[in-house]
């Protein structure tokens, strides 16, 4: 009868401890710099947050190596719900372009997605393409004299994927960021990238640049009447760049449903879903296991795409 009782009681303990979550601050590590897409997403879900725990909830920025200080900072701290990760695509490109991390990606538990976000083929408008396909054209006829401008390790898997699938070829000419690549095709010092629909939407609007095509499934509301590559003539090409949320593998089941019931509810409320509309994106709500099975295939695609494009592991 006491073992019985005693195996009762040391059985409870846990699910005692995972009912009491969260019982204190949990802190949201962003890679990138104050300002930018995923911290400005970040601040806008903590307070959210914050207030269905009764419990604060901070922004952390740990930025550096392309987010993997971040990365490899969330991936080595302590399994119970009160430090994640914001991260995006970039997640799955790190283990395909990077020789050795310092983390394990398989030591990350993916919580929820939060938004998928649009990206878009843009080209300087002196270039001879009104549209995708007399794009795809022209790159055929001239094979590398089009330049691509590379902004970031994300940028350049899209811009390869782009060019793998169409059979045409591009100089890639790197910058420090999406912001100075766009200056450069709106410059007319590169005539073309492909990037996140924000950062172009008030160029495209002045016509500072053309938009030939949206790299998701479906056209978004910040560019109704940009076509999605697969519309103009490449229907195996589909990218989504979403925003998502991580925690360290290990991580209790409970915890990791509580957090992405949470953050499924916050994404969907008025306000928030406003303030991704501005941002050209849309909210998302999806299980943890629809999350990863979605990270596991773009990390598949994208090391497919490193390896044949030849790209450097540094």
């Amino acid at each position: 009868m006491l073992g019985k009782l005693l195996l009762c009681l040391l059985v409870a303990v846990p699910f005692a401890a995972q009912a009491q979550y969260p019982e204190r601050m949990t802190r949201i590590v962003s890679p990138f710099s104050p300002g930018g897409g995923l911290d400005i997403v970040a601040r806008l879900l903590a307070p959210k947050l914050s207030d269905i725990y009764k419990q604060p909830v901070i922004v952390e920025n740990r930025t550096g190596a392309n987010g993997q200080i971040a990365n490899d900072f969330v991936a080595k701290s302590a399994p119970d719900g009160y430090t994640l990760l914001i991260d995006t695509l970039g997640f799955a490109v790190h283990p395909a372009v990077t020789k050795s991390l310092p983390y394990d990606p398989a030591t990350m538990e993916p919580v929820a997605q939060l938004l998928s976000l649009p990206f878009v083929v843009i080209v300087n408008p002196k270039v001879p393409a009104k549209n995708l396909g007399e794009l795809i054209e022209l790159a055929r006829r001239q094979p590398g004299k089009l330049n691509f401008a590379q902004g970031g390790l994300t940028n350049r898997i899209l811009g390869e994927q782009f060019r793998l699938q169409t059979n045409v070829e591009f100089t890639f000419v790197p910058y420090k960021g999406s912001s100075p690549a766009t200056l450069a095709v709106l410059s007319g010092e590169s005539d073309l990238t492909i990037t996140d629909t924000p950062t172009v939407a008030q160029h495209v609007a002045s016509g500072g640049l053309r938009a030939l095509a949206v790299t998701t499934p479906k056209r978004t509301a910040m560019m109704p009447d940009v076509p999605t590559v697969s519309e103009a003539g490449v229907p195996e090409y589909a990218v989504t760049v979403w925003y998502g949320i991580f925690a360290p593998a290990g991580t209790p089941a409970a915890v990791v449903r509580r957090l992405n019931a949470e953050l499924n509810k916050i994404v969907m409320m008025p306000d928030v879903a406003a303030r991704f509309a501005a941002l050209g994106a849309e909210p998302v709500a999806i299980t943890p296991e629809a999350f990863a099975t979605l990270v596991r295939s773009q990390m598949v695609t994208v090391k497919d795409v490193a390896v044949r494009a030849k790209i450097p592991v540094e």
